[in-house]
Formats: C-alpha cells, sequence, structure tokens
C-alpha cells in the first residue's frame, strides 16, 4: 500500500475511533442517566446533572453515528448489535465488561473489510482481536473497581460486583491473556 494511503487510513480511522468512542460515551450516558445520578463520581455528568437534555444528547449521537452508519455495511450491523447495546448489559448480566471487549474489538475485522473489501470470519478471532477484547474487559473492571460499592447501591451488575475480593485472580488472568 503506497504511503499515502497508509496515512490517509491511520488519519480516518483515528476520527472514525474517535466518534465511534463519543458516540458510545454519549448512548451510556443516555442509557445510565438514573445510575449515575446515584454515583457520587458520576453525577456531574451532563446528562446526569440536567445540564444537557437526552434530545440535545441523541442530537449529538446521531452527529457521530452518520458518517459509520453511512459509510460501512459492517457498521450498520456493528455499531447497534455491539457498541449500542453495551450499556443495557450493566442491567442483565454481571460481565458487561466482557461484552463491551467484544463490541469494541469488532473494530479490527470492521477495518480489514474497509481496508482491504473482504470479510473473512476467522478475523474475528485473530491475534488482534482476542488481546483487544481482553484489553477492554481488563481496564473497564478495573475502572468499575471505583465505583463498587455505589454500583451495589443502584443494583448495577459488573465483574467488580460479583466477583469482589475474587477480582484480582481475574483480572491477572485477561492480563496474562493479553500478553500471551
Amino acid at each position: 500500500m503506497p504511503m499515502y494511503d497508509v496515512v490517509k487510513n491511520i488519519l480516518f480511522y483515528a476520527l472514525l475511533g474517535t466518534l465511534i468512542h463519543s458516540a458510545g460515551c454519549i448512548i451510556n450516558d443516555m442509557l445510565d442517566r438514573d445510575f449515575d445520578r446515584k454515583v457520587e463520581r458520576l453525577k456531574g455528568r451532563p446528562i446526569a446533572s440536567g445540564a444537557v437534555t437526552v434530545t440535545e444528547a441523541s442530537v449529538l449521537w446521531c452527529l457521530n453515528t452518520s458518517p459509520i452508519v453511512f459509510s460501512f455495511t459492517l457498521g450498520v450491523v456493528g455499531l447497534p448489535a455491539c457498541g449500542g447495546t453495551y450499556p443495557l448489559m450493566k442491567r442483565w448480566i454481571y460481565w458487561p465488561s466482557l461484552f463491551l471487549g467484544f463490541a469494541t474489538s469488532w473494530a479490527v475485522p470492521f477495518t480489514w473489510v474497509a481496508t482491504t473489501g473482504q470479510f473473512d470470519w476467522s478475523m474475528t478471532r485473530t491475534p488482534q482481536s482476542l488481546p483487544a477484547g481482553n484489553w477492554i474487559c481488563l481496564y473497564d473492571t478495573i475502572y468499575a473497581c471505583q465505583d463498587n460499592k455505589d454500583d451495589e447501591k443502584a443494583v448495577v451488575k459488573s465483574m467488580a460486583v460479583h466477583l469482589g475480593e475474587g477480582i484480582r485472580p481475574t483480572l491477572s488472568l485477561f492480563d496474562a491473556t493479553f500478553f500471551a
């Protein structure tokens, strides 16, 4: 691939990644606004505090996701099925961080298809996809440990809440799998 195309792709995916991450944060804050009001560290977030309305946040979410949805068929599947449902997992399962890892590691095959024009399901279990999912699960669980007490009160399901004192060995396993 010529250097011009490499630079163009890097800049494009950096912008796309920023938009996707922003969209994920927006939908998370929209869906979790009631939880966030109960968590000391989160109650000042714009939607939870009322500084931004859900309607205003929805408009911003649409602006962030429109390039994704209109650019890529895979994004139409990946964004709502994975990233758009992550905040709901905290209500249903104790392993939402694993789901987030899957959702965000969807970027590996997504980028491959967008660059090469070819899709192969084996891309979802490549040496890049599995570590990416493990890393995201690892940092999201560490992040969840900060709010453990508030999450228990708000009845938020997380690996940190579910595993309690057993969280360190589990995180060590994800860490080791990431580096393996």
